[in-house]
C-alpha cells in the first residue's frame, strides 16, 4: 500500500527542499497568491530557521531610485505563479537587481517564451536557477485543498457570454488541477458529471493539457512508488479524478455545521487558516492562526462536535493548570534548570489554551445569541425529511419571532424552496420575510438559488422525492438510522458519490471518463474536485472515510471552501449579472 498523500506535507517538502538547496543567506520573494500558498504549508518561524532573513512581496524587489539600498549579500528565492503580471514585475526587478542572485521557482508550467523573455532581461546574469515546482494549490487540511477562487458563477453562463475574467477563471481551474496532479505524481482517469457542461469543459481541457507534454508527465508520474496498472495510454487505472458541480448539492453549504472547523468557518469565518477577531483587546488574539500540523489540539478536535469539543477544552485547561502549578515551584537550582528546559513548551501551551478558549467562547456566544440549536434542528429536519405543512408552520413561527437573526430566517426559506420547489407557499414565505424587515436583495436570493441549483439544474435525486420508490426508501432509511443527534443527521451528496466510486458502482452514463478505463479496477487514489466550492462538512466526511478506509486515499478539492455567507454571495452574483 502507498504512503498516504498529504496536501500540506507535499508542499512543505517542496519548500524545505528549496530553502535547503540555496545555501547562502536568503530573501524570500512572493506574489499575492504564493504568500498564502507558502504560509499554509510552512510557518514564518520555520522559514526564518532556514537562513531566510527577509520575506517580502515581489514588488519590493523593484528598485525605483538610485538612493534605495541594495542587498547584494542576499540571494533572492522567488516563489511565484507563472503569470504575465509576475513576469512584468520580474523583468523590472532584474533590470536593476536589488539582490546578488536570483533563484526562480514557479508553481506551475511556464508559458511559451517565458524563459526567453527572462533571459533577455537578465543582462547582469543574476539568475542562477529556474524551476517548475507544481505547488499551485492552497493546502488547507491534509486531505483538503482549494484554488481560492471565490466565485465561478460566470462559468455557468453559455460560453458565448463569457467575459475575460471567466476565461481567466477557467484557466486557473485547469492549471490548478494540472499542478495538483503533478504534485501527486499521478496520471489518473478523469471522470466528470455528465449533466454539467462546466465539468465536461474542465475535464476536456485538463485531458488535453496532460497530454501536451508527455515527457513532463512521464518524468513526474514515473517517480511515484509502485507499478501502475495502465491502459495503452499510460493512465493509472487505480487513480481517478472526479469533477462534480456544486449545483448538484446546494443544501450542504446552507446548513449550520457543528464540528469545530466547520463552526469556526460558519460563525467566525476562516480566511486562509486565520480568524480575525477585531473585538479582542489582546493583540495576540485579534488574528488567530489555525494549523493541523502546528497545533495538536486543533488537529485532534477539528472534526469533533461542539459537545465533545467543550469537554476536551475543559480537560485541556485543567492540563495547563496542572502544568502551571508544577512550574511555579522553583525552590532550587535543579528546579530552575528544569523550568528553563520546559518553559518554551509551557509558553506555547499557554498561548494555545488561550487561543482555543477564546475561540470556543466566541462560538458559544454566537450560538446562544442566535438560538442556533433550534434553528439547526429545523434546518436538518427540512434537509432530511418530507413534512411540508409542519415545516411551513415552524418556519412562519420562526420568521415572526424577533429573537432570531434575519440570515437564519432567510436560509430556512431557501431550504424550504429547494425541497418544495414550485410550492405556492414559497411566495407567502417571501412576503413574510419582507414584512419582517428583510431586504429585497436578500429575498431575491430565493429565486436566484432556484435558478442556480433548482431541480431543473440538478441531475441527482437530492431529496429522494422524485418518485414513489425514492420517497419510500428515504422514509425507511430515516427510521432505520434512528439518528441520535438531530443536529448532524444530514449527509452530503458527496458522501454518496464517493461511496459509489469506492465500490465501483458509479454509473458511467452519469459520470463518464475522458477515455476508456477499467471500471472494475480497485481504486487506491480518488481525487474529488467540486467546481463552485467545497465545504468543511464535506471535508470532515472525507477525513472520516480516510480513517475508515485504509486502502484508498481520498483527496477533496474545490474552487473555494464555502460557508453559507460566501455561498449566498456567489449565488447573488446571478442577480448582479442580470442587472448589467
Amino acid at each position: 500500500m502507498e504512503t498516504k498523500f498529504s496536501c500540506i506535507n507535499i508542499l512543505r517538502d517542496y519548500f524545505d527542499r528549496i530553502f535547503s538547496d540555496v545555501k547562502t543567506m536568503k530573501a524570500l520573494l512572493l506574489d499575492e497568491e504564493t504568500t498564502y500558498i507558502v504560509s499554509l504549508a510552512i510557518s514564518q518561524s520555520e522559514i526564518m530557521q532556514k537562513d531566510v532573513f527577509l520575506v517580502e512581496p515581489i514588488e519590493k524587489a523593484i528598485v525605483s531610485s538610485a538612493e534605495e539600498e541594495k542587498l547584494s549579500h542576499l540571494s533572492a528565492v522567488c516563489i511565484l505563479r507563472p503569470s504575465e503580471e509576475n513576469l512584468l514585475k520580474l523583468t523590472k526587478a532584474l533590470s536593476n537587481p536589488k539582490f546578488g542572485s536570483y533563484y526562480l521557482y514557479f508553481t506551475n508550467k511556464l508559458p511559451p517564451n517565458y524563459l526567453q523573455r527572462l533571459a533577455t532581461t537578465d543582462k547582469l546574469e543574476v539568475i542562477r536557477q529556474v524551476f517548475e515546482i507544481f505547488s499551485d494549490i492552497y493546502s488547507i487540511n491534509h486531505d483538503l485543498f482549494s484554488l481560492n477562487i471565490p466565485s465561478t458563477i460566470g462559468l455557468t453562463k453559455p460560453l458565448s457570454r463569457w467575459k475575460n475574467i471567466d476565461h481567466a477563471t477557467m484557466d486557473r481551474i485547469v492549471s490548478g488541477l494540472f499542478g495538483m496532479l503533478l504534485c501527486t505524481r499521478k496520471l489518473p482517469i478523469i471522470r466528470y458529471q455528465r449533466s454539467s457542461e462546466l465539468c465536461l469543459g474542465i475535464a476536456d481541457r485538463l485531458h488535453q493539457i496532460l497530454r501536451e507534454d508527455r515527457d513532463l508527465m512521464n518524468s513526474y508520474t514515473g517517480r511515484s512508488s509502485g507499478r501502475h496498472k495502465t491502459t495503452i495510454d499510460g493512465v493509472d487505472q487505480t487513480s481517478t479524478l472526479l469533477i462534480i458541480d456544486r449545483r448538484e448539492d446546494p443544501v450542504t453549504p446552507l446548513l449550520h455545521q457543528w464540528t469545530y472547523q466547520g463552526m469556526l468557518h460558519e460563525l467566525l469565518h476562516i480566511d486562509q487558516n486565520r480568524i480575525h477577531l477585531k473585538q479582542q483587546t489582546k493583540e495576540e488574539l485579534k488574528t488567530i492562526a489555525l494549523s493541523c500540523t502546528q497545533d495538536s489540539f486543533y488537529e485532534d478536535n477539528m472534526f469533533n462536535n461542539f459537545g465533545d469539543l467543550a469537554m476536551n477544552i475543559s480537560a485541556y485547561v485543567q492540563e495547563y493548570q496542572q502544568a502551571r502549578q508544577r512550574t511555579s515551584k522553583v525552590e532550587s537550582i535543579e528546579d530552575m534548570k528544569r523550568f528553563i528546559e520546559v518553559y518554551p513548551e509551557f509558553s506555547r501551551m499557554a498561548g494555545n489554551v488561550s487561543k482555543h478558549v477564546t475561540l470556543t467562547s466566541e462560538l458559544d456566544k454566537v450560538i446562544k445569541n442566535r438560538l442556533l440549536l433550534s434553528v439547526s434542528e429545523l434546518e436538518q429536519d427540512i434537509a432530511c425529511s418530507e413534512n411540508r405543512n409542519e415545516h411551513y408552520r415552524q418556519i412562519t413561527d420562526l420568521i415572526r419571532d424577533p429573537r432570531y437573526a434575519n440570515i437564519d430566517k432567510l436560509k430556512l426559506v431557501l431550504l424550504y424552496s429547494l425541497r418544495y420547489e414550485n410550492d405556492e407557499k414559497i411566495s407567502q414565505l417571501k412576503t413574510m420575510l419582507r414584512d419582517n424587515g428583510i431586504r429585497e436583495e436578500q429575498i431575491s436570493l430565493v429565486d436566484a438559488l432556484t435558478e442556480y441549483a433548482g431541480a431543473q439544474v440538478r441531475s441527482c435525486d437530492l431529496f429522494h422525492n422524485k418518485n414513489i420508490l425514492s420517497r419510500a426508501k428515504s422514509r425507511f432509511t430515516t427510521v432505520l438510522k434512528n439518528v441520535p443527534n438531530v443536529y448532524t443527521q444530514h449527509e452530503s451528496y458527496l458522501t454518496t458519490i464517493i461511496d459509489q466510486a469506492l465500490k465501483g458502482k458509479l454509473r458511467e452514463n452519469e459520470f463518464p471518463a475522458t477515455e476508456s478505463f477499467n471500471p472494475r479496477e480497485k481504486l487506491s487514489n480518488l481525487y474529488v474536485f467540486i467546481v463552485g466550492g467545497a465545504t468543511y462538512e464535506e471535508a470532515k466526511e472525507v477525513a472520516l472515510m480516510n480513517k475508515r478506509n485504509l486502502e484508498t486515499q481520498i483527496i477533496l478539492g474545490g474552487t473555494t471552501v464555502h460557508n453559507s455567507v460566501s455561498f449566498l454571495a456567489e449565488v447573488s452574483q446571478l442577480i448582479i449579472n442580470e442587472r448589467f
